[in-house]
């Protein structure tokens, strides 16, 4: 008796687009907060499919999901059965065989699908309900109330966001997400609303020691393949934010309010409610209680006051009518919090590149930024752009600044700082130190940074900033590149001091790296996470061509080396595009140095390959054109390879497929 064919079919047909009508989006979350059983069905010889995920349910009893407000909202299957589910992504083949050797997953693997089959005892099914029909049965609540228990130790967004943003904005869209209980929890996800991926992953329990999360699970995922678009596309924009205009007043200690105004183009049809990235809390110390961000309230252009669900750092919020595509829409955000964190307990604290505004997906972002930033004496304030103003208003120092150009992730900083500014050829450096001044590390890293932007133009373009700020963090090994800033530790303006000497090695490389991002990065800006070698990969290769040409040769041939050896290592485990999926949750050390083998070493060996194969004035031309072509863009490796078949005549595809797409090595000889 096929009783779930009904959802089946419904989950995947397609509909008539529906007229968008305003939806209280924080009460169809609060739907799924209160879970309880309808009456319960005798099933047997059950099976359907969601997506690529196959439910078998033999023998068993199923009962309707009731929320809150007493509408059904899912099915409940209690009984012996198995789930399939396979993946035809070819591109996460490498990625899904080593994430489930490291998870201790088993898989099949056939040419064209590597799959996953696994026993359960009872299955919640969230989407368009059926009608069940069979013999009445007990309903089996002591089951049903393990499972949400179980389900809702998840550290993520609750499954009613995804719901609600349906109902208010994609009606003809067909979310499912299904709670899978046996061995080990599993989570199968149908997102064709925000992600537009279908995805499977399992849950478990933190792999460190922590009072907070000591009840949590989280969520390891192992595949996720597309849903409505092409393999390798991103999915079509569902608004632009094209401006965002922060107000931040700074507290003494760690508390702060801020008003943030937003600008966002719906595209292509009108929206009636929008999805966000926004820190809800974040974990500073496993130990403590978490860094809180509070929404006040949320207004839109015409004052109006929208509901909206803020949780798991997710932000959903409800418009109280359509807005129409192509039509600008102002969100006002008021927010406060103690959101302020001082690393270390250091006097200085950073809002970086993290969701601290409300932000769409990544290749939904592309805005311009005004920001004006009061801090208590005796912290000083840094904010990219330029500087419209600095100023003292009673205990407050005060900086306004502006980018013009649009840019996708903005930083800002405050602490206590001195700096010392410069300006060559209309371009400002700004150098601030921590804590003391440093004049003579001030006065290297400024000419440093000038001699670097001096010579990234002749392959690259103008400097895409008319202000840079250069900061010093309080600890070693590492630098960060926000828009038109630039983070850097301590040993790169004291190299010689003690504590610093083991870190100075490679030290204007890295800088010569981080400069590099203003143009990698931030004058081309990175969508997804597939794309982040054009960021990362790019700034290496970028930086290394500065090294050479500053009569270091010797350090460019020592980072092909380098870069040859770290690649090896990456070995089979990923490809480039897919690096950010790699888990290993017993060394999750092991994970960030595979992702940074394929990011900061293999992305780069192939720049070297393209490099040696195109010779040097065409290779230059390539990043030029590249640079020209795409700057204040989301960049595209598609693009990458459209641009070197132009130049060349030549098919680049190939190459892309095999070293890029794919998990081999080509051979660079060295000069």
């Amino acid at each position: 008796m096929n009783l779930f064919r009904t959802f089946a079919i419904a989950l995947i047909a397609s509909c008539s687009p529906a007229v968008i009508a305003a939806v209280n989006v924080a009460d169809v979350v609060s739907r799924y907060s209160e879970l309880r059983l309808g009456d319960a069905r005798q099933v047997s010889n059950v099976s359907f499919p969601i997506g690529h995920l196959t439910i078998a349910m033999p023998s068993g009893v199923a009962a309707p999901v009731i929320g809150k407000d007493d509408t059904p909202v899912g099915v409940f299957y209690r009984g012996s059965g198995t789930f399939t589910y396979d993946s035809v992504y070819k591109d996460e083949f490498a990625v899904f065989r080593s994430n489930a050797k490291s998870t201790d997953v088993t898989i099949a693997a056939g040419p064209e699908k590597l799959t996953v089959r696994e026993p359960f005892e009872d299955v919640i099914v969230f989407g368009e309900v059926p009608a069940l029909s069979g013999e009445p049965a007990t309903a089996p609540g002591d089951a049903f109330a393990k499972h949400v228990a179980v389900f809702g130790k998840e550290e993520a967004y609750p499954a009613g966001q995804l719901f609600a943003l349906q109902a208010a904005d994609a009606v003809t869209a067909k979310p499912a997400r299904v709670q899978i209980n046996g061995g080990r929890p599993w989570l199968y996800v149908h997102d064709d609303i925000v992600e537009h991926n279908e995805s499977l992953s399992y849950l478990r329990k933190p792999g460190f020691i922590s009072v907070q999360f000591k009840n949590s699970l989280f969520n390891t995922r192992l595949s996720a393949q597309p849903v409505g678009r092409k393999p390798r596309e991103e999915p079509a924009p569902r608004v632009m934010l094209t401006d965002v205009d922060v107000a931040l007043t700074a507290s003494e200690k760690t508390a702060a309010t801020m008003t943030v105004v937003e600008t966002l183009v719906p595209q292509k049809r009108a929206a009636g409610a929008l999805h966000f990235d926004f820190y809800s809390e974040y974990f500073v110390d496993e130990d403590r209680a978490p860094r809180v961000f509070r929404i006040k309230s949320i207004t839109d252009g015409e004052g109006r006051t929208l509901s909206f669900n803020h949780f798991g750092n997710e932000l959903v919020v409800g418009l109280a009518t359509p807005a129409p595509a192509g039509q600008p829409l102002k969100l006002r955000f008021e927010v406060d919090g103690d959101f302020l964190y001082r690393p270390g307990g250091d006097n200085y604290w950073e809002l970086g590149l993290e969701p601290w505004f409300p932000q769409p997906q990544g290749y939904e972002q592309a805005y311009t930024y005004h920001g004006v930033i009061k801090v208590k004496q005796p912290f000083v304030p840094y904010s990219p752009g330029k500087t419209l103003r600095r100023a003292v208003e009673g205990d407050y120092n005060v900086v306004e600044t502006r980018l013009e150009h649009p840019v996708d992730g903005v930083a800002i900083l405050a602490g206590k700082y001195h700096h010392t500014e410069e300006t060559r050829n209309g371009l400002t450096v700004r150098v601030a130190t921590y804590a003391v001044k440093n004049p003579a590390g001030v006065k290297k890293l400024t000419n440093l940074a000038f001699g670097i932007i001096d010579y990234y133009p002749r392959f690259l373009g103008p400097f895409p900033f008319e202000e840079l700020n250069i900061i010093e963090k309080n600890d070693f090994g590492y630098g960060q590149a926000p828009a038109a800033t630039v983070f850097i530790t301590k040993e790169a303006f004291t190299p010689l001091q003690e504590e610093a000497s083991e870190y100075s090695e490679g030290v204007n490389s890295r800088f010569a790296h981080e400069i590099a991002h203003q143009y990698w990065g931030n004058a081309i800006m990175i969508g997804s996470s597939e794309e982040n070698w054009l960021s990362e990969a790019f700034a290496d290769y970028s930086a290394a061509l500065f090294m050479r040409d500053a009569k270091h040769v010797r350090e460019y041939d020592t980072a092909l080396t380098d870069w040859r050896a770290k690649a090896r290592e990456a070995g089979e485990i990923a490809s480039i595009p897919t690096a950010h999926r790699i888990v290993n949750p017993g060394f999750p050390q092991v994970a960030f140095m595979k992702w940074r083998q394929l990011l900061y070493f293999k992305g780069p060996y192939l720049l070297a390959a393209l490099h040696k194969e195109l010779g040097e004035q065409t290779f230059l031309t390539f990043l030029k054109s590249y640079q020209k072509s795409f700057r204040w863009k989301h960049g595209k490796t598609e693009d990458v390879i459209g641009l070197l078949n132009f130049m060349t005549k030549k098919d680049y595809a190939p190459f892309f497929e095999q070293y890029f797409y794919g998990t081999a090595l080509p051979e660079v000889a060295k000069r």
